[in-house]
């Protein structure tokens, strides 16, 4: 026997306790699917079968809750959908965007345009980051471009035609938005390098931080985790970022820019 199925027949025991404890019922090709899509996933297994029934327990959930969103004949797909408009409500609320205009004509415009496009890409979801973590970047690209949109649209002036719109768009890009482009291709690309580290938790906690602004406590919390082991896994974070040859040219060249930067 060899290692790969070694590695799946560890997985294939972890199913099938959880789908007799947990009441699954997931039948023998169900089972076989489960064990393809989490070896691809995670070719290397933890000692800790705990954390291995978590990463199944989390596939299974948002392998049910993605058939639910994608299929309008599943008898819960309008739970979901309600579930998911709330997640993306509440993830908007805080935004400064509603000086543009009427909350509520925008808080629907960009619900109804976040929910369209996921619906559209719901099938092409990896399972390589959290679902709500795939949905949060959506959300908040989608804010960006709306902004943009709404910020050109209400500096035009009454004697502009709608031809120099798209001049202005193209004027109108700041150093600010600069910088949130520059950050979510940054961004982006620590993700990908962390989803090649043996440990799938280090993008989450990367994720958790850096974008949703969470602390330490509540990052624990979401992983169950102590604060001190979180700690422990930033440094690896760090350890692995800061080897990688983009990252290291752009902290070089950030730090170059702050260097020839004029003293105020």
């Amino acid at each position: 026997m060899n290692r790969f199925d070694d590695c799946g027949d560890v997985v294939r025991k972890s199913i099938l306790h959880l789908n007799d404890c947990e009441q699954w019922m997931l039948n023998a090709s169900q089972i076989d699917e489960y064990i393809a899509v989490i070896t691809r996933l995670y070719p290397e297994l933890p000692d800790n079968l705990e954390l291995l029934s978590k990463w199944i327990s989390n596939y299974h959930f948002e392998h049910r809750l993605i058939q639910a969103l994608a299929d309008q004949s599943h008898p819960d797909h309008g739970r979901a959908w309600n579930d998911l408009i709330r997640q993306i409500a509440n993830q908007l609320a805080p935004k400064e965007v509603y000086a543009y205009g009427d909350r509520q004509t925008i808080m629907s415009d960009l619900i109804q345009e976040t929910c369209l496009l996921i619906f559209k890409s719901i099938n092409q979801f990896k399972y390589k980051s959290r679902l709500r973590t795939w949905v949060y970047t959506i959300v908040n690209n989608q804010y960006l471009q709306y902004v943009r949109k709404l910020k050109t649209r209400n500096q035009l002036k009454p004697d502009q035609s709608i031809d120099d719109e798209i001049g202005l768009e193209l004027a109108d890009r700041n150093e600010s938005l600069e910088s949130v482009v520059d950050f979510n291709l940054l961004h982006q690309h620590c993700i990908a390098i962390l989803r090649q580290a043996p440990d799938p938790r280090l993008a989450d906690i990367f994720q958790y931080y850096a974008v949703e602004e969470l602390t330490l406590k509540q990052i624990a919390a979401k992983e169950g985790l102590s604060i001190g082991r979180v700690h422990e896994l930033f440094k690896k974070i760090q350890t692995i970022l800061y080897t990688d040859p983009i990252i290291i040219y752009w902290r070089n060249d950030a730090a170059t820019s702050d260097d020839s930067a004029e003293p105020k």
